[in-house]
């Protein structure tokens, strides 16, 4: 898999991310740019190559001492620049990316921990996705455990998957 796929998954998997790139697209060429690792991790979502540039030189110029090696090292490792157009990204009222996303939070969330819908209300426009992801969550915290959706689950992003690719 292409680092160009990778990125565009992580950035469709969550929307905290696809809301970051949004807010970060260029107004005039309506695209962005990803600063990733090669394993298609986000490290910056920038409106211009340039800045995804300089974002790079920065690490290029931060090292450290490692005592494990008993060398410097340099923080750079090869971090590409992803360029993301805007009609490659979901709808923020798609019913896959917020199925991803709630998903991916029960996942990642501690054993016990409850999801609270305050934390997604300010991004919700739609009546159906509100109702999906307000069901979603009361199944959770009432049973612990989450009804799979057959239509959804077929394109299911997981992000835990994808830190090891």
């Amino acid at each position: 898999m292409k680092i160009k796929e990778k990125v565009l998954k992580r950035v469709n998997g969550h929307t905290y991310n696809n809301e970051n790139a949004r807010k970060n697209m260029h107004k005039a060429y309506n695209r962005c740019y990803v600063l990733a690792k090669g394993n298609g991790k986000i490290i910056t979502i920038k409106k211009s190559k340039r800045g995804v540039k300089g974002e790079i030189k920065k690490l290029q110029n931060q090292s450290y001492y490692d005592e494990y090696r008993q060398k410097m090292v340099n923080r750079y490792n090869g971090e590409q620049a992803v360029e993301i157009v805007l009609d490659e990204l979901l709808d923020i009222n798609n019913k896959q990316l917020w199925y991803n996303t709630i998903r991916n939070d029960i996942m990642m969330s501690r054993q016990g921990e409850i999801l609270y819908y305050d934390n997604y209300k300010s991004k919700i426009d739609n009546i159906d996705i509100e109702e999906m992801v307000l069901k979603m969550i009361k199944e959770f915290n009432e049973t612990g455990g989450l009804t799979l959706i057959k239509g959804l689950e077929n394109e299911f992003v997981n992000l835990r998957e994808l830190r090891y690719d």
